[in-house]
């Protein structure tokens, strides 16, 4: 009986012939092998063919062992090694590295030493970081400054075995252990202070007065403002002095008012007041300025026709100069003339006065040399002897004439009329003189020296054509 068959039948002529394939793949040797000894077998019409592919094998039958140690020497990978077995091979992986062909790596196999950390890059491959002074490709050879030879804060440096110890200030020596005396070698503190030597440094102690590490900078006591009322302050060491010039204060502080009166300051009978810090004079109307001592230019009625009086005060000189603010329509440096005519007013004083003397000493005549009964002029006489404190006998049987009294009281009367007359006729020449000028002291302590050149500086009349 034919098994494992493929049959196939076709028609030539009128005969029926029918092909049979056998399955070489089913098939054994006389030593009962199958034709693939590794591999895939695939049948072929009259033949059959072994797939060696992925068996580590080859040949017609897959029968010979492939040494794939031999065939590729990067089989193993990362520096693995390579054994081959029957159909297969090994890798034998380094440290960090895992898989088939070692191609993984892998940090969880502590390959970093000396505290250095492990960490695997894009090509698959592991490193280590090593600490500082650690070197080597897993952190395996410490340096000479990995045990610390630099002392108190030095800095180590290393290039192959030696190192080098950067000494922080206050230290030197080979490992930075010797301390420096900076108080002998640099006699650092300033100012009198006292030095302190110590571990790595020194201190200063300073004098009262003086601050900072080497006690170099003054302190300064006028920080404070200690000085009042304005006073200027000057720093000393360790103190202050208060400069009280011109503040009108005195004492350490400038804390004390000084009375300014008692070195009578006011000048031509002006009158001090002192104030805090201050003082004030209080002038008569003939001076002005500060201490009175300029003479007022405004007296003497100096601005006519009713013009007010101001002054301008030259600092310079210590002058004032007068100057006139007038009233409608005069003008000129005094207020003297106008362009405008004015009309007078007429005065009748004098003529009132000398008609009253007048009149008084006509009764007085009249009644000194009355013929009459002395009953009617004596009450009259009587007042009048009373106020010349003279004793008048007093006429009891007829009428008599006192021609003594009567003329007395006459030319004293004339004498009195005459002296008040002259008093009239003085004021009248000084008023028309002066045409009712005017100055205010209390104005000019308002407004002090300014001058409204409005007022004094007037427009021309405009000219007229003809």
């Amino acid at each position: 009986m034919l098994t494992d068959m493929n049959a196939s039948a076709t028609v030539v002529g009128k005969e029926l012939i029918v092909i049979l394939d056998i399955d070489e793949c089913n098939m054994t040797d006389i030593n009962g092998s199958l034709p693939c000894e590794h591999g895939q077998c695939i049948n072929l019409p009259g033949s059959s063919l072994c797939n060696c592919s992925g068996t580590g094998y080859r040949g017609l039958r897959c029968e010979s062992d492939i040494d794939e140690c031999l065939e590729d020497a990067m089989t193993c990978k990362n520096n693995a090694s390579c054994t081959n077995l029957d159909g297969d091979f090994m890798c034998n992986c380094t440290l960090g590295y895992e898989g088939k062909t070692c191609d993984v790596a892998n940090c969880s196999y502590d390959q970093c030493l000396n505290g250095g950390s492990c960490d695997i890059d894009a090509q698959n491959k592991w490193y280590c970081e090593c600490p500082p002074f650690v070197e080597g490709f897993q952190c395996e050879s410490p340096g000479p400054c990995v045990i610390g030879p630099c002392q108190n804060n030095a800095t180590c440096s290393q290039k192959d075995s030696e190192y080098n110890c950067t000494c922080v200030t206050g230290w030197e020596g080979k490992n930075c252990t010797e301390d420096i005396d900076e108080c002998e070698r640099y006699a650092p503190c300033q100012n009198n202070a006292t030095c302190d030597n110590l571990d790595g440094s020194y201190q200063c102690q300073c004098v009262p007065g003086f601050t900072d590490f080497n006690c170099s900078t003054n302190i300064d006591e006028c920080e404070s403002s200690p000085c009042l009322n304005d006073g200027q302050c000057v720093d000393q060491i360790n103190s202050y002095q208060c400069n009280c010039t011109n503040t009108g204060y005195e004492g350490p502080m400038c804390e004390t008012d000084i009375d300014e009166c008692l070195a009578k300051p006011c000048q031509n009978g002006g009158s001090c007041y002192n104030s805090p810090g201050s003082y004030n004079c209080t002038c008569t109307i003939d001076y002005i300025g500060t201490t009175c001592e300029i003479p007022n230019p405004c007296l003497d009625d100096y601005c006519q026709n009713g013009g007010t009086c101001d002054y301008v005060l030259d600092e310079g000189t210590g002058n004032a100069t007068a100057i006139c603010l007038c009233e409608e329509p005069w003008e000129g440096p005094q207020c003297e003339f106008t362009s405008i005519p004015v009309k007078k007013e007429e005065d009748n004083t004098l003529a009132i006065i000398l008609g009253a003397v007048f009149g008084g000493l006509i009764v007085i005549i009249l009644i000194g040399w009355h013929p009459l009964d002395p009953r009617v002029a004596w009450p009259v006489v009587a007042r009048v002897c009373q106020l010349a404190k003279r004793a008048c006998r007093n006429p009891t049987s007829e009428p008599q004439v006192n021609v003594a009294l009567a003329v007395g009281l006459t030319v004293g009367f004339v004498v009195a009329a005459l002296i008040v007359v002259l008093i009239v006729l003085l004021v009248i020449f000084k008023e028309k003189r002066a045409t009712r000028g005017t100055y205010s002291p209390s104005r000019q302590e308002t407004i002090g020296s300014r001058v409204e050149l409005g007022n004094v500086l007037k427009q021309p009349p405009m000219e007229r054509l003809i």
